[in-house]
């Protein structure tokens, strides 16, 4: 497990619009969850030889669900992170309205809960808070096996199986676990041929050359390419989603391609790709998951005093001297001729206290990096890197 950060409240997440108002920011929901995006990625995508896929939007959604147990200077420095610029009611409502729209087409499923420990008298404000907007389920835990089995079966099953469990424990001092659990489903809008499907070279992270199944395609797609990098952007079906794959032109650290975006250049590669009938692509097939602990990257975007100490009194009385203990993150995907399987879930525990011939071709035979996005909106809901397969 990569280690980045923990928290003391007992928390679990797994992974639009707001109405118009005369107090609402001028940047939407969307690009603030994104700007927290390229955050965590800049302070989760270390230099590695290993893969890396994160999925920002459930933390994101995961951290959204503190905001109504908040208050005063904590919630405001809370907010500058995940909503710079929105009042708690618009940032809550703004997350809830933004997971309605990129579940329409039933591509993604988005679930968030809360388990309070049993012998904590829950604040009736705060459960009616989360769930309104947020839709989240609160329920109750016990220390004890039957309770821990009971929250990583509600995670599996929020994410078709492919997160198993998110907590390996309940410890002692846990009280309050908040979960964000997202799955993801797409099929390719034009899939890849399975009889092109061929062994061939993966010129892997650190020297090594693999030999992996990789798929082919020639297709008319948005394709774009600088002095730093080339991409391809692949749809999948109903044009709600798609994967911007990107592959560095000379640095072998794919790493760093994250670590170098912002928002700015990601709409410069989305703005600029333009469609050829000519594009050759291969592609290889993979799988793979991921974990974080995420205490780390936290306290480096600006949320270090939580895990030292928070006062979470409007979650509970017992929590007026809380702090998180840990956050976990978990990621899934699976990429083949069909089309992509992803899932992700965010736990938030609370206690008290090369050059290449220029043509347009996208030849994924080294490493390379991707998101996954919804169109309309933009968010990143899945940030990976392949450096091996």
């Amino acid at each position: 497990m990569k280690t980045f950060c923990s928290l003391a409240i007992g928390v679990v997440f797994a992974s639009a619009a707001l109405a118009q108002s005369s107090d609402r920011p001028k940047q939407s929901i969307g690009a603030a969850a994104n700007s927290f995006a390229f955050q965590i990625i800049g302070k989760t995508a270390t230099s590695s030889d290993e893969n890396y896929l994160l999925s920002p939007f459930s933390v994101s959604c995961a951290l959204s669900l503190l905001i109504p147990g908040t208050k005063g200077g904590e919630q405001n420095k809370l907010l500058s992170i995940i909503a710079p610029g929105f009042s708690a009611q618009h940032a809550m409502f703004g997350y809830g309205a933004l997971s309605n729209q990129m579940v329409k087409s039933r591509q993604l499923s988005v679930a968030n809960s809360a388990w309070a420990d049993n012998r904590m008298k829950l604040s009736s404000g705060y459960a009616k808070a989360i769930k309104g907007p947020l839709g989240a389920q609160v329920s109750s835990f016990q220390h004890n096996q039957g309770s821990l089995k009971k929250i990583n079966s509600w995670v599996s099953a929020k994410t078709k199986q492919r997160i198993p469990k998110i907590l390996d424990q309940i410890k002692d001092a846990d009280r309050l676990f908040l979960i964000n659990a997202i799955a993801f489903d797409g099929k390719w809008q034009e899939q890849f041929d399975p009889a092109r499907t061929a062994q061939q070279t993966f010129h892997a992270a650190g020297g090594r050359d693999e030999q992996v199944q990789m798929m082919h395609m020639k297709r008319k797609v948005a394709y774009f390419k600088n002095g730093t990098l080339r991409s391809i952007r692949l749809n999948y079906q109903g044009g709600e989603y798609s994967m911007l794959l990107m592959l560095p032109e000379f640095n072998d650290d794919v790493a760093e391609t994250f670590r170098g975006l912002n928002a700015k250049s990601l709409d410069k590669i989305l703005s600029g790709a333009s469609s050829s009938d000519s594009v050759n692509i291969a592609l290889p097939k993979f799988k793979f998951s991921d974990s974080f602990q995420l205490k780390d990257a936290l306290s480096a975007v600006g949320l270090g005093s939580f895990f030292n100490h928070a006062d979470f009194s409007k979650i509970s009385p017992s929590l007026a001297d809380g702090k998180i203990d840990r956050v976990i993150h978990k990621t899934f995907v699976e990429l083949d001729e069909k089309g992509t399987k992803a899932a992700a879930a965010t736990s938030i525990g609370i206690q008290p206290t090369m050059v290449r011939v220029d043509q347009p071709e996208f030849i994924a035979d080294k490493p390379f990096a991707f998101y996954i996005l919804h169109n309309k909106t933009k968010i990143i809901v899945f940030a990976g890197v392949v450096n091996k397969v």
